[in-house]
């Protein structure tokens, strides 16, 4: 006769009578052997594969909005994500930019000889000919 045999940490059965353990899905974790109840979510910020034991905190650049997030979403440019907050991401202020998709913890300042004039910026802006601007972080 065969017994019981208990789930591992990152599987669980929430009802009596099964033959097989349930994996937690993306997002979601199982901190202990012999989980007997739904899985945990991961905290915003926060994400985990399938199985897990636990979450780990979205790559630098990344972010988690949602508890249970299945994935982390990159910042679009012309946005970042502070590593200490992977909750959201946050637009460029005036005279800074964020080129590409995963900028991590600020934008970065327009050089000398550009400007950023719109929040949100993906690139700095030349000054025109018979125009200059003197000072990095230019909004005009």
């Amino acid at each position: 006769m065969q017994a019981q045999t208990q789930c591992e940490a990152g599987k669980y059965t929430a009802t009596e009578g099964q033959s097989t353990c349930l994996p937690a899905e993306p997002g979601q974790y199982v901190p202990t052997p012999g989980w007997s109840k739904e899985p945990e979510k991961c905290k915003p910020g926060e994400t985990s594969e399938a199985e897990a034991s636990s979450c780990d905190a979205c790559p630098s650049g990344s972010y988690a909005a949602t508890s249970g997030s299945p994935s982390c979403k990159l910042a679009k440019a012309g946005h970042y994500v502070e590593d200490s907050n992977r909750t959201r991401e946050i637009e460029c202020p005036l005279g800074r930019y964020a080129p590409g998709p995963g900028t991590a913890n600020e934008c970065f300042e327009c050089p000398a000889g550009t400007f950023a004039n719109v929040t949100g910026s993906e690139e700095c802006t030349s000054a025109a000919p018979g125009f200059y601007v003197d000072k990095e972080g230019a909004s005009n």
